[in-house]
Formats: C-alpha cells, sequence, structure tokens
C-alpha cells in the first residue's frame, strides 16, 4: 500500500521557501490548480506522487520529506520578540522554516543523551513578580555580583537548547519554543550585535521561567514581565543603581562595556530606578537620537556574540562519534545538501563546558 504524504509538510516546504499557494501552483507547469493545492493542505484530498514531484523540485525537498511523519508545533507556547511591522508573510516563512528546524532537532536528539531542564521552579498559581524572580534566578545559578559573564553559558547549562537562525529580518530578534519531551528552544537572530543578542537572551529566559509552567492569557503583558526580567537580570538594581547617576553619552558608552547591554537599556535602566530627571532623561534620548545611535550604537562599543555550543555540540557527535557524512545529515534530514550547509555546516568548536553523550 502506499504510503500518503504528510499534508502539514507539504505546507512547510511551501512555506518555508517564502511561497504563497498562488505562487507555487503557478511554477507547477498546470500540474496543481490552486483548488487542488489547498484541499490537499488542509488534508481533504491526498496528492498523487505526480504533485509530489512537482512540489519537491519546485522547493527544493527530497520526495522523503514529504513523507515525515510530523505534527506542526505551532499550536503550543511560543513568544516572538519581534517588531509589530513585521509582515506576515516573513512571520509564517520564519515560522515554517522553524518547524522544520524542531523536527532536525528531535532526529538528532534521538541518539543524544542531555541533561534534564534545570530552571529555577517557581509556583504557577501565584501572581509573577519579575524583579524578585529575576533575583532568585541570580541566586539559583549562582551569578556573582556585576554583570552575567555568558548569558548563553547559563542558558546551556540549565538544558535550554540556543539555534542561531538566519531570519532574513532585522525586525525578528528571536522566540522560545515549549514543546513537550524536548528542552526548551530559543531560536535567535544571528544577524544581530551582541548586546542585543544578550538582551534577547535574557528576555527568553524570563519567558521560560515564568511562563514555561502556566497559563498565559495577555502575550503582551508575558513580553512586558520578560523585559523586566531581563533589566534586573542583566542589571540588577542593588549593584548598578550608584553607577547611573550623573549620566550622560560617554558614560554609557563606558558602561555598556562593561555590563555588555545596550547604550539604550542602561538608559532605560537609569530612568525605571528614577535616577534620572525627565528633562536629562529627553536630552540623553534626543543626544543618540542625532547621532544616529537609536538604531545603530557606535561600533567601538559592540560587544562580542556569544557563542552556543550545545547544538553544535548535537551536530558534532553526529559528525565524529557516528560517523555521519554531509550527504548522511542531509538525507537523514529529508533536506537538500546545500540547505544543510547554509544552516548547519559545523564549525570548528572549541573545547565544550557541557558533557553530552550518545546515547
Amino acid at each position: 500500500m502506499m504510503q500518503t504524504a504528510n499534508s502539514a509538510m507539504i505546507s512547510l516546504a511551501r512555506g518555508s521557501r517564502g511561497l504563497t499557494q498562488k505562487e507555487l501552483v503557478e511554477k507547477s507547469n498546470g500540474i496543481l490548480s490552486q483548488a487542488a493545492l489547498s484541499k490537499i493542505e488542509q488534508g481533504l484530498t491526498e496528492s498523487s506522487i505526480e504533485i509530489i514531484n512537482e512540489i519537491a523540485r519546485i522547493t527544493n525537498y527530497p520526495v522523503k520529506f514529504f513523507f515525515e511523519d510530523y505534527i506542526p508545533y505551532s499550536h503550543h507556547s511560543v513568544y516572538h520578540r519581534k517588531r509589530k511591522t513585521i509582515a506576515r508573510s516573513i512571520l509564517k516563512r520564519i515560522d515554517d522554516n522553524t518547524e522544520i528546524k524542531i523536527l532536525h532537532i528531535q532526529k538528532l536528539l534521538v541518539a543524544v543523551d542531555i541533561p534534564d531542564d534545570s530552571f529555577p521552579p517557581i509556583d504557577p498559581d501565584l501572581p509573577i513578580d519579575p524583579l524578585s524572580v529575576a533575583r532568585s534566578a541570580r541566586q539559583y545559578f549562582k551569578c556573582p555580583k556585576g554583570p552575567i559573564k555568558s548569558i548563553v553559558e547559563i542558558i546551556e547549562r540549565a538544558g535550554g537548547i540556543i539555534i542561531p537562525c538566519n531570519f532574513g529580518t532585522p525586525k525578528m530578534d528571536g522566540f522560545t519554543m515549549f514543546i513537550d519531551k524536548t528542552p526548551p528552544l530559543i531560536f535567535i537572530n544571528k544577524d544581530m550585535t551582541g548586546d542585543r543578542w544578550r538582551w534577547t537572551l535574557g528576555h527568553e529566559l524570563g519567558h521560560i521561567i515564568m511562563h514555561l509552567h502556566r497559563f498565559v492569557q495577555d502575550e503582551e503583558a508575558a513580553h512586558v514581565e520578560a523585559d523586566q526580567f531581563a533589566s534586573e537580570f542583566l542589571m540588577p538594581e542593588d549593584d548598578i543603581r550608584y553607577q547611573l547617576h550623573s549620566i550622560n553619552l560617554d558614560k554609557l558608552a563606558a558602561l555598556k562595556k562593561y555590563w555588555k547591554v545596550s547604550m539604550a537599556a542602561l538608559l532605560k535602566r537609569a530612568q525605571s530606578l528614577r535616577l534620572l530627571s525627565p528633562r536629562m532623561a529627553r536630552q540623553n534620548w534626543m543626544l543618540l537620537s542625532s547621532k544616529g545611535w537609536r538604531l545603530r550604537e557606535p561600533p567601538e562599543t559592540d560587544i562580542p556574540i556569544e557563542k552556543p555550543l550545545v547544538f553544535e555540540k548535537l551536530l558534532q557527535i553526529h559528525r565524529d562519534e557516528l560517523g555521519y557524512t554531509t550527504e548522511e545529515f542531509a538525507e537523514m534530514l529529508r533536506i537538500p545538501i546545500e540547505d544543510f550547509e547554509e544552516n548547519y555546516q559545523p564549525k570548528p568548536n572549541p573545547k565544550p563546558r557541557l558533557n553530552l553523550y550518545v546515547a
């Protein structure tokens, strides 16, 4: 009996390539109609092998991709840290590519033991105080006073997996996926500056700790809580308050190098702690704007990107210990070799900080 193609994989293939149904049909040389494609993607009509071969040609996925036994996780908790102006079409392409990456991660985890999550627990029935949660998290992770040395290391040691992504837009910073029987997955824009990278990870860590085990009705309120968490976690009031008096641009630039957060984040922190008069705050924001630093802070103040290791270690284990070639990787993940090389080609890795073992 011939196996039926998975309608969800057809939709993901199309969406991940940034194609609408109409655009895919137009490329199908008359083999497909939009009515037929719509019913196929909705699971109302089975697709013939001729149609699958044509969709595979257009989307450049191997035929086996369309027969994967996979149910998308779009209904699971996900918090996008994005600009409100991001187009729905771009967001769909990002989400569909993320679904495919989740399938790949699940395949990679089959052969590897990864430590259980160990993020600080909070009572899901009690109201959330993001500042108290952040202070407790610093204690839980045994963070010394002052700046967080590496937020990547904190998240990875707690069991999270950070996946750098090419979103193809600066309007998406990152997001966290909470999926049953899978570690928290943070997908982050690899093209951000180091300070925005750290802030986004602090924001997503807040989501993991505060929102993983509770039902969130108001996503915007959850983002506000995550930002409040990130502010206190990265710039604890008791440690930074005395440094934020008499703020000016030179002082913000110096503090940025020390705290590893943006000048804008430091200015907002000074405001939230009521260490600036409205006039002085307005004057500093106007100076940042006049120099173009609201969009891009001076390169000489850039913070190095913190390099995630766990996801690369998963690939490294398959390559070095399990003997996977590039061709075998692509075959296992059901993607073209060029897709694997673009997204997953392992780079020379420093000595890992975490122990992962072949299962």
